[in-house]
């Protein structure tokens, strides 16, 4: 008998994270317990504010990829989501045949290649920079004729999906999504509602995120969303709201989640970690993320959960935020939480690891799920490196201490330059 929507329940049975503290989710949250981080100077930028920073992933774990072939073929991004693609089924057991392809599906969120990946290229096509952006009329125009045309297949947003589904054999339902910082979240929201609604009994849903050019992070620096050489303090780098914050470190990172229907997992023998209970979703509107100074989509997203049922206020006690040190986001999410819970969050604290891994855009929410679902499982909650606690408010305070964690549900949350907002409420089985 076919299980209805409204009982089929969403469990995780597999998380990976591959970040600039290593690619074992374990090892990168003792990493955040310990104050660890790994960010290096890229370079300057037209700007005289001094260079910009990067977070890279050194030591990747390249013999969980296929053969020589296809890795040569692979643009750094897409090496990266794989490897944590892979990582996240090798987690879950997932084995050939123990799923039916045609009802495991895929979401990833994962947007453009960045130029410098494209050797022997890069240089060619930086010539058709023009005010930071890449023309891509000039370079059909004047250059195009001098790129081998297969080089920009290696462009495609939805390479990593594709990869993975050929590595998986996945065969069922998938989609890319662009939604920036958001776009990882976006991916777990969908996947949770193939499941719910009987498309899919598994499925694979992640981020994958590159580090930009440098001649792409000028606006970022003027908006205060980056920090840069001299804003920079040398002891700390990005302080998650912190009212000293001087903005955040794009970094290269992926992570993914397995998500499957609880029946379906049990049959197969899975370990279940825990229970998606719901998530949400909501549009800004008409939004300047750089500089707004409130926004309408987090609130809407947590309170929906909150009159659904959701999410229980005395089994929440942790909200894994966005906070990633920018001048304007940070105090706009803070606040954004106040306005969902009506101020009653004192016995909630709020966490971010930014500071640590820097701003992993498209995998940031992914990598949050990923450690809310082991401290469900008895992992302490990783402290906010960095912050200083003048300019918060009484009513939500921030973890600056490694701490237990004693609740059952832990609520995720992310907002992108697109507008869109998402939050992932995670549940101990």
């Amino acid at each position: 008998m076919r299980i209805t929507t409204s009982d089929r329940q969403v469990v995780v049975t597999g998380r990976s994270v591959v970040s600039t503290l290593g690619d074992d989710v374990t090892q990168v949250m003792e990493g955040c317990y310990h104050g660890g981080d790994n960010f290096t100077e890229l370079g300057s930028t037209n700007s005289s504010n001094g260079g910009v920073y990067v977070g890279i992933c050194n030591d990747l774990d390249i013999g969980v990829l296929p053969d020589k072939k296809v890795r040569k073929a692979m643009v750094r991004k897409d090496l990266i989501g794989l490897v944590a693609a892979l990582k996240a089924s090798a987690d879950a057991r997932i084995t050939k045949g123990s799923i039916n392809p045609d009802q495991f599906g895929i979401y990833v969120g994962s947007s453009s290649t960045q130029i410098g990946d494209l050797e022997p290229y890069h240089r060619l096509l930086r010539q058709c920079v023009v005010n930071s952006s890449f023309d891509s009329k000039l370079f059909g125009r004047e250059l195009s004729g001098n790129v081998n045309p297969l080089v920009m297949l290696q462009t495609l947003m939805n390479n990593t999906l594709c990869y993975a589904s050929v590595a998986l054999d996945i065969r069922g339902v998938n989609g890319n999504f662009m939604d920036f910082q958001s776009a990882g979240a976006r991916a777990a929201v969908e996947g949770f509602h193939a499941i719910k609604e009987g498309r899919a009994e598994a499925v694979l849903v992640g981020g994958a995120s590159g580090c930009p050019e440098t001649f792409q992070m000028q606006q970022g620096i003027d908006s205060g969303y980056l920090a840069h050489g001299e804003a920079l303090d040398p002891e700390s780098t990005i302080k998650p709201y912190s009212q000293s914050r001087c903005g955040t470190i794009l970094s290269e990172g992926a992570s993914f989640l397995v998500l499957e229907e609880q029946v379906s997992a049990i049959r197969r023998g899975a370990n279940i970690l825990a229970r998606v209970a719901d998530v949400s979703m909501a549009s800004e509107g008409d939004f300047a993320f750089l500089n707004s100074d409130k926004s309408t989509g987090l609130p809407r997203c947590i309170k929906r959960l909150i009159e659904a049922g959701s999410i229980e206020l005395d089994k929440l006690g942790l909200i894994f935020g966005h906070g990633n040190g920018s001048l304007h986001g940070d105090i706009v999410e803070y606040q954004s939480y106040l306005d969902a819970f009506d101020n009653q969050c004192k016995s909630m604290k709020l966490t971010s690891t930014k500071a640590n891994l820097g701003e992993t855009t498209e995998a940031s929410a992914n990598i949050a799920a990923a450690f809310a679902v082991d401290i469900l499982n008895g992992a302490d909650i990783p402290p906010v490196k960095n912050f200083d606690s003048t300019g918060v408010n009484e009513n939500l305070a921030v973890s600056a201490e490694r701490a237990p964690y004693e609740k059952s549900q832990i609520l995720v949350t992310s907002r992108g330059f697109s507008g869109l907002c998402c939050a992932l409420v995670l549940e101990k089985i």
